[in-house]
């Protein structure tokens, strides 16, 4: 099975983007003194899915900071990026509260990188 959600959006719960699975560290940055860890665990050109120790409510915006993994045909790549909570969930599986976020004001080249990733 494919490490990512293919086909149209009806087939991926409304979504509108194709995603990619993913758990690597990410910083949630609320102001210049107030940042945590978080784990990044998708991702598409649209937005993420984190797991926080916390809960975030609907509409908080935020930078998120974080580096998409080497992958063949792909080079690393880091990124702070401006995000708005679209959800939260406690998640008994991912230990933490599930937060999908979608990013806000990106430029072109990001989504570019973000498209080809999720595709590579």
């Amino acid at each position: 099975m494919p490490d990512f959600f293919q086909g149209s959006p009806e087939t991926q719960s409304g979504r509108v983007h194709r995603r990619r699975l993913l758990n690597i560290p990410a910083e949630v940055v609320l102001s210049s003194s107030q940042s945590f860890a978080v784990r990044l665990v998708d991702i598409s050109e649209g937005g993420a899915g984190i797991v926080a120790p916390a809960a975030a409510p609907s509409g908080l915006r935020f930078a998120m900071r974080f580096q998409l993994p080497q992958r063949v045909g792909f080079s690393a790549a880091s990124f702070e990026l401006q995000s708005r909570v679209v959800h939260s969930i406690l998640s008994r599986d991912s230990a933490g509260f599930k937060i999908g976020v979608q990013f806000v004001g990106l430029q072109p080249s990001d989504v570019d990188v973000l498209r080809n990733y999720v595709a590579s």
